[in-house]
């Protein structure tokens, strides 16, 4: 089976999806699209946007990161396997807040949502769920702020990209994926997310998040309803 090569604009940068600490870069919330589809050999492209992380940032025909899916699992077993669980949500250290381990099955084997520093919207959480796999990678390139400069003949394939877009992207993505391996090192993070220092506690989040979201946000408070 040919290696698909899935490009997408990358509105929000905050280490959460993807999540690219402790080893492995993991998309496990957000574009469910994506996260059904992809299969091992894959690789996942995210790009910058006009107006990144809607902070008035233009990062438009910038490659954010690139990750090539080596498993890909359910959100149990990624919840289960001991080799995520720095992935998990904790207060500190600071990365952990990031944290994309966030779904599991409760006794009655029902999907649930842990805590989590993002995505407490019931329409967050649905979308999360609905994409049923989580895609890692031991074998990526995350740049976030230290984000580069697209090749010219890239950019004009996909510099309108809308969701997301694999198809007639192979040749595109292959040069792409030599450049990278023959100028950087793999399983490196070049710099934190664009986001990652912007976010002081959960109420900044949303109220930066709030301009772009047709969700209602429900204010600065934990609340799980999914979780039983």
């Amino acid at each position: 089976m040919s290696i698909k090569y899935f490009f997408y604009i990358l509105k929000w940068d905050y280490g959460f999806a993807p999540n690219p600490f402790y080893e492995f870069c993991t998309l496990a919330t957000c574009k469910p699209e994506i996260r059904k589809q992809a299969e091992a050999g894959d690789w996942i492209i995210g790009l910058g946007s006009k107006n990144q992380n809607n902070l008035n940032m233009n990062f438009q025909g910038r490659l954010i990161y690139a990750m090539q899916v080596t498993e890909k699992m359910t959100f149990d077993d990624y919840w289960r396997n001991k080799k995520f669980s720095e992935k998990k949500y904790k207060e500190k250290p600071e990365r952990r807040k990031y944290g994309d381990n966030i779904y599991c099955k409760n006794s009655e084997g029902h999907l649930i949502q842990k805590k989590s520093f993002f995505h407490e919207d019931e329409e967050d959480i649905k979308k999360d769920i609905s994409g049923k796999n989580v895609l890692v990678s031991d074998y990526f390139f995350y740049f976030g702020e230290k984000n580069i400069d697209l090749p010219n003949s890239l950019k004009k394939s996909v510099i309108k990209t809308q969701g997301y877009k694999y198809k007639g992207m192979e040749i595109e993505g292959k040069k792409l994926i030599k450049l990278l391996e023959k100028k950087y090192i793999k399983n490196k993070l070049y710099g934190n997310p664009i986001g990652y220092r912007d976010i002081k506690n959960k109420c900044s989040f949303k109220k930066i998040r709030k301009k772009d979201s047709k969700v209602k946000l429900k204010g600065c408070r934990n609340s799980f309803k999914l979780c039983g």
